[in-house]
């Protein structure tokens, strides 16, 4: 469902704006270095987790112009894997090449 970005709550969405079907949106997640040197990283996730979920943490991110939606690991992976299977089946449809 589409609905404006409290960073900017004038701005309409596309769909407002007439262009049915769209869906427009960026996602990312913090490097996970603990992986890459053999630590355990769930003490870090856990801190990040209850950095993002504090209304203070929040107020700051969000006067960044970025909306916090924090998930478990496992949240993640399964977004993560449903965003792949929906980008690669746009790039086939589309024939795109990489360069």
């Amino acid at each position: 469902m589409a609905r404006r970005t409290p960073a900017l709550p004038n701005l309409k969405t596309i769909g407002e704006q007439g262009v049915a079907g769209v869906e427009a949106y960026t996602w990312g997640r913090p490097p996970r270095a603990a992986r890459h040197i053999g630590g355990d990283r769930r003490p870090v996730e856990a801190e990040l987790l209850k950095s993002l979920e504090d209304p203070e943490d929040a107020r700051k991110i969000s006067g960044l112009g970025y909306e916090s939606s924090p998930s478990s690991p496992a949240e993640l992976a399964v977004r993560t894997a449903a965003e792949l299977k929906k980008w690669t089946e746009v790039a086939k449809a589309a024939d795109v090449k990489p360069d």
